[in-house]
């Protein structure tokens, strides 16, 4: 299968260190030049991708979607020997597919986060049928959480107006801006890589951060990560071995 080539070249593949995020954070600042959007609300809108592992669309909201989608006996026959991809649009709308809608996202708007002594509370609609049963918790202790509470307390950011009023085309170029390998989902990526190395973290707490619908998507991350850890112990482990001899 010949894959559609990304429009991100050199696509980052690797979680985002702490020190690589400041540099970013730094960078954003510093530029001045060709953009009509503050460096507030870019530096707050690394912090808050960096810290949160929100998508695009859950921070800044989007347009109203029409997709076409596979039926439950469209699902069925897809994975049936044979099955020639796409060939399900020549057939007739309700035998193997469908229209599917999704209303406007409003993204994050002035009143979903509140800020009790130190920390940040953020309420954030999953997207792709996921939730998330309490507010994520920002503390203002950590670096750079303050430029999010900056963006927030904006007097010009009324009741009902999202923290980051820009659209993700927007967001992506600031993105890029920072670093050509990163794209809008390296965050997400880095932060579900980060905590799927955690020991202590728990496939409760992964769907919890990232509004997962389905256990088994944090738990096939939790795998993947702690199977690579223990490859590469057991090569050190090899290696001392031979070192000890």
């Amino acid at each position: 299968m010949v894959r559609k080539p990304s429009r991100y070249k050199n696509k980052r593949q690797t979680p985002i260190s702490f020190s690589e995020f400041e540099d970013l954070v730094a960078h954003v600042e510093r530029i001045r030049d060709g953009f009509t959007i503050d460096h507030l609300t870019r530096s707050s809108l690394i912090t808050i991708l960096y810290y949160t592992g929100l998508r695009i669309a859950e921070v800044c909201g989007d347009s109203e979607r029409k997709w076409k989608a596979l039926t439950d006996r469209g699902v069925q026959l897809s994975k049936s020997p044979g099955w020639v991809k796409r060939v399900w649009l020549d057939t007739e709308e309700g035998e193997l597919w469908e229209w599917r809608h999704r209303g406007r996202l409003p993204g994050i708007l002035k009143e979903d986060i509140k800020k009790e002594g130190k920390t940040l509370y953020l309420s954030s609609e999953p997207l792709k049928h996921g939730s998330r049963g309490a507010p994520l918790e920002l503390s203002l202790d950590w670096p750079y959480v303050i430029l999010i509470e900056g963006q927030w307390s904006r007097k010009e950011i009324k009741l009902g107006e999202r923290v980051w009023p820009i659209c993700a085309s927007s967001a992506r170029t600031i993105i890029r801006q920072a670093e050509q390998s990163l794209y809008p989902h390296a965050f997400r990526s880095s932060l579900v890589t980060t905590m799927a190395r955690d020991p202590d973290i728990s496939v409760a707490d992964m769907l919890g951060q990232f509004g997962w619908a389905r256990a088994s998507t944090a738990d096939a991350y939790i795998m993947e990560q702690r199977s690579r850890a223990h490859a590469r112990a057991s090569i050190e482990k090899m290696i001392q071995q031979k070192v000890d001899k």
